[in-house]
């Protein structure tokens, strides 16, 4: 049973490395987002950043904006996403437990 949560905690990091690898930049994403505060695939794009510095609480912020916006935007990328970063840091994580009940507020 540990060994599962190993390779799928490492599956997880291995998949949210490659899609961080082709965004593009931070900045050129907060410059999207400041021109234009719909743009729901910058902010997607920008938590990814962010998860990949570690930087939950801001990803999490930005993939609530999403599915506040539009809750089945890019074949529900947000909450994909988030599921990914709960798998990631693990059930017991305080981060986990607060994101999970402001996404199930969200989607209900």
């Amino acid at each position: 049973m540990q060994l599962e949560e190993s390779v799928r905690e490492l599956l997880t990091k291995i998949e949210l490395s490659e899609r961080t690898s082709e965004l593009p930049d931070k900045q050129t994403l907060l410059q999207k987002i400041q021109q234009d505060d719909s743009n729901l695939q910058a902010r997607l794009d920008l938590a990814n950043h962010y998860i990949g510095e570690q930087a939950y609480d801001e990803a999490f912020e930005l993939l609530f904006d999403v599915l506040k916006k539009d809750r089945h935007f890019s074949d529900d990328a947000a909450r994909k996403t988030m599921l990914s970063v709960f798998t990631l840091l693990g059930p017991q994580d305080p981060r986990v437990r607060s994101a999970r009940k402001t996404l199930a507020s969200l989607l209900n």
